[in-house]
């Protein structure tokens, strides 16, 4: 009787925490349709790509890649820096190493020019997940 109740816990969990996130794609892409400035444009497709990017890295990788073509034509560096974050997470993801550490690198030497250290670490950090998942564990700490 108990392991039920555990089931139906996780499954109700899982069914709201789906439907949540669904609701919030479906607000961010309505935004977007109305959106007329550029640079917001860019943070709108990325967050949409930050909410697919654990359940579908296609799309993710879409909206990501839309965000960076933006950024780029505006020569806006904080939407480029986070779009390579985003599509090197994404591809990540999807156990492409090699593509997802070309893009992180790309990430960190933009966020080094701008002086953001915090997600010139978190880069880092996901680099050394890249590296562990290949069982790299020397690469993973250097």
């Amino acid at each position: 009787m108990k392991n039920y109740f555990l089931i139906f816990l996780f499954l109700t969990l899982s069914i709201k925490n789906y439907s949540q996130n669904n609701s919030k794609i479906d607000s961010l892409l309505s935004l977007l349709s109305h959106e007329q400035t550029d640079t917001s444009k860019v943070k709108l497709l990325d967050q949409i790509s930050w909410h697919y990017i654990n359940t579908d890295f296609d799309k993710a990788l879409n909206y990501t890649k839309q965000a960076l073509k933006i950024a780029q034509k505006l020569n806006f560096k904080d939407g480029i820096a986070l779009s390579y974050t985003y599509i090197g997470y994404a591809q990540y993801r999807k156990g492409d190493y090699d593509d997802a550490l070309s893009s992180i690198n790309r990430a960190i030497a933009i966020y080094e020019i701008l002086g953001q250290k915090n997600n010139v670490s978190k880069s880092f950090l996901t680099i050394s997940q890249i590296y562990y998942e290949q069982s790299k564990y020397d690469d993973a700490i250097n």
